[in-house]
């Protein structure tokens, strides 16, 4: 079995280290488009952090092939939250300049070329615009190719640090996992009850931030935070001198990070096992709270010795509900 999740790492691995294209086909991705060309609205679908939006259109048909419909002087935008885009490719249901061809488009970046039923743009840009100038645009799919340099490079920094096989290893399972859960709902599938919450043990100087430095990329990469920024901070940074004053301090950090990583080393320090340590307790029932209203932009990391950092997650229902991934 273990034989087995090593190869099924490795192979990801591979599949991760090089560009990601995302495939829109009007026969099957109709997100929210309406197909009365008498009520022509704005429309978008999304796939895998991805969305292309018309701002007046339908779905369409046309010899029997679906479409998607994109109005004279109305535009098709495609917008990417896990990388920049640095190909998209049209389909149309007419060559070149013709009316419903893809030479009828205008673009707001980049480069573009049609020849035939084919238009392509390249470059690299979060979101291009593209306007349907002089005529209307009907394309049957369009092709959105996201660069691999952001999710390459944090994965590179990861290989390339001294020892920790354990750990890259864990990390790796972890990418794995997050990518099989965004195949999943692109299929319509349930996804796996996870977390991205982790809990990093081990001694200082063994590289517990330099990793979770690399896991804010990683995350940004993929989705699963939309700035990426590692914002860290300990019991000091966190606890104030008086009662009130901690759920400020901490509720600060917190909003900090949001959209990126919290990391909190010697989390362990926060609380005691007597429970005399109130403003501790007050930070941690604060960071609960923040972990719960961000759950879809936040991600936390705390770090400390291993028998401690135990014992600081068991102490609480709701560190022990949402940290499940230790990593040592």
């Amino acid at each position: 079995m273990k034989k087995f999740t090593l190869l099924l790492s490795a192979m990801l691995f591979s599949v991760m280290s090089f560009a990601t294209v995302i495939t829109f086909d009007a026969d099957v991705d109709k997100g929210n488009a309406g197909t009365d060309s008498n009520n022509a609205a704005a429309y978008a679908i999304t796939k895998d952090g991805v969305t292309v939006t018309v701002s007046s259109g339908i779905l369409g048909t046309y010899n029997n092939e679906m479409h998607y419909r994109i109005y004279k002087n109305q535009t098709l935008t495609v917008t990417s939250t896990v990388g920049n885009v640095t190909s998209v490719e049209f389909t149309c249901t007419a060559n070149d300049d013709a009316k419903y061809g893809p030479g009828c488009f205008t673009w707001s970046t980049g480069n573009y070329t049609y020849s035939g039923a084919k238009g392509t743009w390249s470059g690299s840009a979060s979101e291009i615009v593209f306007t349907a100038s002089s005529n209307q645009v009907r394309a049957t799919q369009v092709v959105v190719t996201i660069e691999g340099e952001g999710l390459d490079e944090a994965l590179k920094e990861l290989e390339e640090l001294i020892g920790l096989e354990s750990v890259k290893q864990e990390v790796l399972l972890c990418i794995n996992l997050l990518r099989i859960n965004q195949m999943r709902k692109e299929k319509g599938l349930p996804e796996l009850q996870t977390s991205n919450h982790m809990v990093f043990t081990g001694h200082p100087g063994t590289g517990k931030t330099t990793v979770a430095r690399i896991m804010a990329k990683i995350y940004k990469c993929l989705g699963v935070v939309s700035k990426g920024q590692l914002v860290e901070t300990d019991r000091s940074g966190m606890v104030a001198g008086y009662m009130g004053q901690t759920a400020l301090k901490t509720a600060q950090v917190i909003k900090k990070a949001k959209g990126g990583v919290l990391f909190i080393d010697e989390a362990y320090a926060l609380s005691s096992e007597d429970g005399s340590n109130d403003y501790g307790k007050e930070a941690i029932d604060t960071l609960v709270k923040g972990m719960e209203d961000y759950r879809d932009d936040l991600v936390v990391i705390v770090a400390g010795y291993v028998d401690e950092m135990k014992k600081f997650i068991a102490m609480n229902p709701g560190l022990r509900s949402r940290f499940n991934k230790y990593i040592n």
